[in-house]
């Protein structure tokens, strides 16, 4: 199953049960919701669009179509889990890989091997990679690693702040209620339940509506992405950045814009505990390392 049919199907089921407003149809919204760019989501809502679950107003705002359409999808589409994607996997276990801190070659034909798929294919995967900066491309010698450095994370983070900082003022007229409340509830802290969810970066940055942002997080931000993700796998700092998240979200509700950016500040810049002092216990953490 590929992304663009999860995401239809998900879609209908949600709508079906009821569990999806109008206002929450926007691409932005979407693709804050299933964490991906906006080309699948755009395809997603097409074929929605084509099988009359979706249609547009006269402001060009998607709507629910018909209850009769609705509850017939709901008989066509079945529960799904995402999709796995082999760009995902190799991108995750390469970022990982590169906790090691040291830069070496990778082969198109042994990785093809690896996961069992054609060379071309880990050709594709690898020329995408290199566009994120997760590997590069050394001429007349091929595919090199980039190794995790200390002062390159702190260069990052500082280029983030400024970034995020300014796609919070861009966004603050753009921003929905409703879809900030959503993203409260799936940041979880009970005594059996600790979630993050770091889809408010994304959704600002979407929001912002200033193509230089998203690119500069397009083209840079996927190596940190994963990165801070597998760091969540130690629970200290999975609570911590789960309180940071509803810290912002809450403030973002208030529309107490002050609170919101020095919440966004902290966030960004004091929950990076492990990979600033112990990078290994990630992949201790995640099975790669004894």
């Amino acid at each position: 199953m590929t992304w663009v049919n999860f995401i239809t199907n998900d879609i209908a089921n949600k709508l079906s049960a009821g569990r999806l407003s109008d206002k929450e149809l926007t691409l932005q919204s979407l693709c804050a919701e299933y964490d991906v760019s906006i080309t699948p989501v755009r395809k997603a809502v097409d074929i929605l669009i084509d099988k009359g679950i979706l249609v547009k107003d006269k402001h060009n705002r998607l709507k629910t179509a018909s209850k009769k359409n609705i509850k017939s999808a709901k008989t066509e589409n079945k529960e799904a889990l995402p999709p796995t994607d082999l760009y995902e996997k190799v991108s995750k276990e390469l970022v990982l890989e590169s906790l090691g801190g040291v830069a070496h070659f990778l082969r198109e034909d042994a990785t093809a091997k690896k996961y069992q798929t054609g060379r071309t294919v880990i050709r594709r995967i690898f020329n995408r990679l290199a566009g994120e900066g997760i590997i590069e491309h050394v001429p007349r010698c091929g595919w090199r690693l980039r190794p995790f450095n200390k002062e390159d994370l702190t260069a990052f983070l500082q280029v983030r702040e400024v970034l995020e900082l300014k796609a919070l003022e861009l966004a603050k007229e753009h921003l929905d209620a409703d879809v900030l409340k959503k993203m409260l509830e799936k940041n979880v802290i009970t005594k059996t339940n600790i979630r993050a969810d770091n889809s408010i970066h994304s959704y600002l940055i979407g929001q912002s509506q200033n193509r230089y942002i998203k690119d500069f997080f397009e083209h840079y931000g996927k190596y940190y992405e994963i990165l801070f993700m597998c760091e969540d796998t130690d629970l200290p700092s999975r609570e911590l950045a789960t309180r940071q998240h509803r810290k912002i979200i809450d403030a973002l509700i208030g529309r107490n814009w002050k609170a919101a950016e020095k919440a966004l500040i902290e966030h960004i810049h004091i929950n990076h505990f492990v990979l600033n002092n112990k990078p290994e216990l990630i992949l201790t953490l995640m099975g790669m390392k004894k």
